[in-house]
């Protein structure tokens, strides 16, 4: 995401929907609408916004979608429940259409922050818009102060994680999400981060042991299955690879990556029908997420599994 706004365009082009701030689409209307019946003032405003979403859109830190349509705004009103990231782009749609010139996120949350220095969940939603606004460096210092007022709570631990596995730093990442899982051994997004943290740096084993455990925990996390079977293809076990990617394909047959990678596995076991089933059920997937072809040679998202060894 872009860290800052481009220039030569006038201020009312903020206010226009985009593809993850819908609010062009009847649910957040109506949901904007709602929580600012009767309310005058573009902080008044501010501050019921706030309340809607914190209150009535349940915090759910084990359910999170990590496809592109996970993060909209009318996403986390149709489930009734999100994280950091598909809250603040609630709020901050909400805010574009009923708060003046709080186009964003970060402005709503800042204000918020202002009004009730006091209150640690308005930090958390500033540094969770900081992180969605691409505001890298400035979402850890404010996930560091809520860490800090928080220190019992492991998604504190968990968000903060996050802000530096943006920036890269991975032992940061790493020593939050383990805080995290320290305070509640339950935390599958903990596992599942630190799996990914160990398989991007080569430890494959230490990889498979935390993703194990985020399944453990959740059978029905399809991206710790995934990301697991993805894991055993490179390794060309090709028994287990298909267990898991089969398994998350059943759960969330609307990941592309989960076909490719089973696309990738069929070929090898020349399986050719179902190869080709699986990569055209991805191609299909990737052009309603982003319309047009994958450029030849490309991998799939920034979230894609390694490719396997040819």
């Amino acid at each position: 995401m872009p860290t800052s706004r481009p220039t030569g365009h006038a201020e009312e082009n903020y206010l226009c929907a985009t593809y993850f701030l819908d609010h062009d689409s009847p649910t957040v209307c109506d949901f904007a609408a709602d929580a600012c019946r009767g309310i005058d003032g573009e902080r008044e405003k501010a501050v019921s916004l706030y309340y809607a979403v914190r209150d009535s859109i349940r915090y759910d830190a084990y359910r999170i979608d990590f496809r592109r349509e996970g993060f909209r705004a009318s996403r986390a009103l149709a489930d009734g429940y999100g994280f950091c990231i598909s809250k603040a782009a609630l709020i901050s749609a909400a805010a574009s259409l009923r708060a003046g010139h709080t186009a964003n996120a970060v402005e709503t949350a800042q204000q918020l922050v202002k009004l009730r220095p006091g209150e640690p969940e308005a930090l958390y939603l500033l540094g969770a818009a900081q992180l969605q606004n691409g505001d890298l460096e400035e979402a850890r210092n404010t996930l560091e102060n809520y860490a800090r007022l928080r220190a019992d709570e492991p998604l504190a631990f968990l968000a903060l994680g996050m802000a530096n596995l943006s920036l890269h730093d991975f032992s940061a990442a790493r020593i939050q999400f383990e805080q995290c899982i320290k305070l509640d051994p339950k935390q599958v997004e903990a596992y599942l981060q630190l799996g990914l943290i160990s398989r991007d740096q080569g430890d494959n084993r230490g990889a498979i042991s935390f993703l194990e455990k985020a399944i453990a925990i959740d059978p029905r996390h399809a991206q710790a299955q995934a990301s697991l079977g993805a894991l055993y293809l490179s390794q060309q076990d090709y028994s287990k690879a298909q267990e898991h990617l089969v398994r998350a394909a059943e759960m969330a047959p609307g990941i592309p990556d989960t076909h490719y990678q089973l696309g990738l596995l069929f070929a090898r076991l020349n399986q050719r029908d179902r190869a080709q089933r699986e990569m055209e059920t991805f191609h299909k997937l990737k052009e309603k997420e982003n319309p047009g072809p994958v450029p030849p040679g490309e991998r799939p998202g920034s979230s894609s599994p390694p490719l396997p060894p040819s």
